[in-house]
């Protein structure tokens, strides 16, 4: 009990604290994002935020002296994406390379028992966590495109967790989402429009990274569909966007090859397609904020009920809702 206690508090004040001096040496090593024409800020920030992100759920996790083996495989693997990610924030590394860094992150994580078990077969399982955890890692990469809206979604994400796993007494889990969440969450007074720091590559793959591996290593029902419901409806928004610019990408004809997919940078995400019907962008993220509390609050239902009807009932309304919404932000153009 003591440690759910302890950990926010590690987590919020190490984050409070380092965010500031990340960002005076990210300026003084010129890690910087520049504007461009498919980026939204007209003005040079500095990246490197993730570091303290990083730092914060570490610091605040290890406090706790209390691991098991998932646990320390997450951190692992999440150490290696952040030490990658900050190396490419600064030198930009080939997508090829950092792919085969994340296969080799997720290895750790199947190493240390993090492996999907949905399955009966152990190579289904295994190439569905490889490919679960890359897919979700670069969908919040994509995701991260405005001032505090992946740092938000993690944190909405990482507390639906907790509370599932102080209703299941996952206490491991518990602590890694609580100290991600917390971290993000005061990342957020640096990251919020008018952002001062950005997370750069180095904070939205490791932000990717381990939601992603938080998914697997909960224990969310008995029943199988309920158990792969729970971690969908809370991965939903960034599974959305991925799925939205890709298909809307390749109609359009500007990607026709994995590599351009992986590369292509613009401003037709699912967040700058709502700005584009109207709204602002502090309103555009936190329309998207509610749409995340609002999935993450099905999750946390169908979970404690368990009920197949129940469950297929909630997945009916969210594929008529997204389906309409997909509709709709598909002919929306974000303007400066």
């Amino acid at each position: 009990m003591l440690n759910l206690l302890t950990v926010p508090v590690i987590a919020f004040v190490v984050v409070i604290l380092l965010t500031p001096v990340i960002g005076k040496l990210a300026k003084k090593w010129g890690v910087v994002d520049h504007p461009s024409e498919r980026k939204i800020h007209r003005e040079p920030i500095p990246l490197m935020g993730g570091l303290a992100i990083y730092l914060g759920f570490l610091l605040a996790v290890l406090s706790t002296r209390d691991y098991n083996p998932a646990l320390l495989g997450i951190l692992a693997g999440g150490s290696l994406i952040m030490v990658t990610g900050l190396i490419d924030d600064k030198i930009h590394l080939s997508a090829r390379l950092k792919l085969v860094i994340q296969v080799v992150a997720v290895l750790i994580l199947i190493k240390s028992g993090v492996v999907i078990k949905a399955f009966p077969y152990r190579s289904l399982n295994l190439f569905f966590t490889i490919f679960g955890v890359i897919g979700i890692t670069n969908a919040v990469n994509f995701l991260d495109n405005m001032d505090g809206l992946a740092s938000g979604l993690i944190s909405i994400g990482c507390y639906t967790y907790f509370i599932i796993s102080l209703f299941t007494g996952q206490r491991w889990l518990g602590y890694l989402s609580l100290a991600l969440g917390v971290s993000c969450l005061a990342f957020l007074f640096y990251n919020f429009k008018p952002a001062k720091i950005f997370m750069g590559d180095a904070g939205s793959t490791f932000l990717g990274f381990t939601l992603a591996a938080l998914s697997i290593m909960g224990s969310w029902a008995y029943n199988v569909f309920v158990a792969v419901s729970v971690p969908l409806l809370v991965l939903f928004v960034p599974v959305f966007d991925t799925t939205l610019i890709t298909i809307l990408r390749i109609k359009e004809g500007k990607v026709k090859t994995v590599r351009q997919w992986i590369e292509y940078a613009d401003t037709d995400h699912f967040s700058h397609r709502v700005v584009g019907l109207g709204f602002n962008e502090t309103i555009s993220v936190l329309l998207i904020y509610l749409l995340a509390v609002l999935l993450g609050a099905m999750a946390v239902l169908i979970q404690r009920f368990e009920n197949t009807l129940l469950t297929i009932g909630i997945w009916v309304a969210v594929v008529v809702i997204f389906s309409v919404l997909g509709k709709v932000l598909s002919r929306a153009t974000y303007r400066k």
